[in-house]
């Protein structure tokens, strides 16, 4: 299903992108309570979660899932 496309794709991805995503949009945490737990900026969490969703999207599309 569409859980294991999100999944196949979040492990092709760095360790900190994959928990910063997961920390955001699997266990809804704040960007503040992101950036405390990573040790980043709250500027850096955004732009990484900005990338990653970028490269989800493409991975999406190559795919054939994203419309």
């Amino acid at each position: 299903g569409l859980g294991d496309v999100y999944k196949r794709q979040l492990e092709t991805v760095d360790k900190n992108k994959r928990i910063i995503f997961l920390r955001r949009y699997w266990y809804s945490d704040s960007i503040k309570d992101i950036s405390e737990r990573m040790q980043m900026s709250e500027s850096a969490v955004k732009v990484t979660l900005h990338r990653t969703r970028k490269e989800l999207r493409r991975y999406l599309e190559s795919e054939g899932l994203y419309l």
